[in-house]
């Protein structure tokens, strides 16, 4: 798979060690790695969403599309959490507005 990553900010991660798992993490994937080399796993509401955690506290979302991987953001935990709770209420709403 291609990865897409031209707007990849790292400047919000605290530490060295997690800017350089961040960046170790995406010259695998540019190489050519699978996400699940990196634990990388798809989310239940979109599959086509991949998180593979960077460290303890940080989230790598990826969005796999046509033989290609783009990177949606690196995030903390936290705000990881809360776009997942905000993902599944989004379908769980427009599951019953369509039914």
């Amino acid at each position: 798979m291609t990865l897409y990553a031209s707007q990849v900010d790292l400047s919000s991660l605290p530490h060295q060690s997690t800017v350089d798992r961040a960046k170790s993490i995406l010259d695998g994937l540019s190489r050519g790695e699978n996400h699940n080399t990196y634990r990388g796993k798809r989310m239940h509401y979109d599959r086509c969403v991949i998180s593979i955690p960077v460290g303890y506290r940080y989230r790598l979302l990826l969005l796999a599309e046509r033989g290609s991987y783009v990177v949606i953001d690196v995030m903390s935990h936290e705000r990881y959490n809360n776009i997942k709770t905000i993902q599944k209420r989004v379908k769980q709403v427009k599951r019953n507005w369509i039914h």
